[in-house]
């Protein structure tokens, strides 16, 4: 009991060091800026800030930080604060939500330091214990205990979907507005529109699901947020199939795709892009590399991958053909890097320019990134610059394990699924590194790693490593959905606003509903009462 007390404080004091180097993100969303820096003002300390975008401003505070405020902004200049993503009414109430953030923080630091005693303990019992069997063997080789981390993760699986079914609304939310743009969304079959530029990205598959459903039910977007889920599980279902070594507690480590963590693209049917990217990724990997090597299966590894490029980035076409090259030199490799090239061509056409905030890869803020990318993706732990960049120098590691023994066919998939994640993230880093935390919606592209870390460590006999990386993860993967039902009733709020404006025909008035979108809305909702669509008429 005494050690028990004594490894308690210790992560305490650790726990508590972590909480005070902390910071307070704040996003403040302005009303017309007449210019591009501010100052900054909390305590004593003032600094000069900048605008991100036309509109848009992002700074960092303290924890310790009681108040708060921006030089020359007041509260009719701003259309929406936001801190640590929930959103705040008006400068007035940012002292109560500073103080509500250090509670939280403070319970934070009792269950993490509580949870890490745990978790030291049981490290202690694996590596220091004496055992006359070893463990791990048996677990792997019990049919019991694959029923167990099945059943385990079906509970996980109903509980999301339970949430997802309680909590989805019909409102379009942030980029799903898009969709009203002049030349978008449409009675009429818009072939321009489905293959034209959302931003950096071609969503074709996602754009057509949408016209798909409002020519069914006038787009209503709960429908395709639930088809969403089973489209998600689809996906799941494919990265299961091809990951090489699949003991019986891997299902176990399936559960965090299912945490309120991924909140962004559970609740929005527009993220459905993700899914439909990595769900033709994974059939790509499926045919380039567990099936033999034929022609047939080469051309059909090309077709899933251009299908998976016009789901969101070319950079799959690029991760996907480079494992395809590092594993054979052949024939059938350069009829894939001429297919390949030619969706990558095609893709590319019109393209938009490179955004002014473009952070490239000989810059130290790109690999900052890259790794906190990592480290929130996989662990879902929010850690100092050092340890990210330690735990992506481990990731690394892996993957350069994998490459070594890449001759040994069990070992081939791991290379497109690590080199695909790798090449998301330096996109990720590369053009969204503006935004000081990371958005939920980018972790889908990191969180399958989990499954085939675990599955390489399982591989390479790592057992020990193996367990306490299972314990990790569920330990810091959270599963209370507040969020959902957080976010559904912003967006009851918005839809309520919405459709005041409607009824009261004040949409030639201007239009914000930061609930759902920071920016004027009048036009966008023309539009929707032009196509009828779904949430209007209820």
């Amino acid at each position: 009991m005494k050690n028990i007390v004594i490894l308690f404080f210790i992560n305490l004091i650790i726990f508590i060091s972590f909480a005070l180097f902390s910071k307070i993100n704040c996003e403040i969303v302005l009303k017309n800026p007449d210019t591009i820096d501010y100052i900054l003002s909390y305590g004593k300390n003032n600094r000069e800030i900048s605008l991100v975008n036309d509109e848009l401003l992002e700074v960092q505070i303290p924890i310790y930080a009681s108040d708060f405020n921006i030089q020359n902004v007041g509260t009719d200049d701003v259309s929406a604060i936001f801190i640590n993503g929930d959103e705040t009414d008006s400068f007035e109430q940012i002292r109560e939500k500073l103080l509500q953030i250090k509670i939280k923080t403070l319970f934070k630091v009792f269950k993490y330091s509580i949870l890490a005693t745990v978790l030291a303990k049981i490290i202690m019992m694996i590596f220091f214990c004496k055992r006359k069997e070893n463990i791990f063997d048996k677990w792997i080789h019990n049919k019991k205990v694959l029923y167990f981390s099945f059943a385990c993760l079906g509970f996980f699986v109903v509980l999301n979907f339970y949430h997802i079914f309680q909590n989805a609304v019909d409102v379009p939310f942030m980029d799903e507005w898009e969709a009203f743009n002049p030349d978008c969304l449409s009675s009429k079959f818009n072939l321009n529109w489905i293959f034209a530029f959302h931003n950096e990205h071609k969503i074709i598959w996602t754009k057509l699901s949408m016209w798909i459903l409002y020519s069914l039910d006038g787009w209503n977007l709960r429908h395709q947020i639930i088809a969403n889920f089973f489209l998600y599980l689809a996906c799941l279902g494919a990265l299961y199939k091809i990951i090489p070594y699949k003991n019986n507690l891997m299902p176990l480590f399936f559960i965090p795709f299912f945490s309120d963590v991924l909140i962004d693209n559970a609740l929005t049917g527009f993220q459905s892009q993700f899914y439909f990217m990595l769900l033709f990724a994974f059939i790509a990997v499926y045919f380039g590399f567990v099936k033999e090597n034929s022609l047939k299966n080469t051309i059909l590894f090309c077709v899933f991958t251009i299908f998976s490029m016009f789901s969101m980035t070319f950079l799959v076409g690029i991760a996907l053909f480079t494992a395809y090259f590092i594993k054979e030199r052949s024939r059938n490799t350069l009829i894939a890097g001429i297919l390949i090239g030619v969706g990558i061509v095609l893709f590319c056409i019109n393209s938009p320019s490179i955004p002014q905030n473009t952070s490239l890869p000989y810059q130290f803020s790109f690999w900052s990134y890259f790794c906190k990318l990592l480290t929130v993706g996989i662990l879902n732990l929010k850690l100092p610059v050092v340890f990210n960049m330690l735990f992506g120098g481990f990731t690394a590691v892996l993957f350069i394990y994998v490459l070594r023994n890449s001759s040994k066919k069990d070992f081939l998939p791991y290379i497109p699924l690590f080199l695909l994640s790798f090449a998301l993230i330096s996109g990720i880093a590369l053009c969204r590194n503006y935004s000081m935390f990371v958005a939920s919606r980018h972790l889908t592209v990191v969180v399958y790693l989990i499954p085939c870390i675990a599955s390489l460590l399982g591989k390479i006999k790592a057992d020990k490593v193996f367990c306490i990386f299972l314990i990790t993860i569920f330990m810091s993967f959270t599963y209370s959905f507040d969020n959902f039902t957080e976010l559904k009733e912003a967006k009851l709020k918005g839809k309520e606003v919405l459709l005041d404006f409607v009824k009261a025909d004040k949409l030639d008035n201007k239009v914000i509903v930061p609930e759902i979108y920071p920016y004027e809305l009048s036009k966008k909702v023309h539009r929707a009462v032009e196509l009828n669509v779904h949430f209007l008429n209820n």
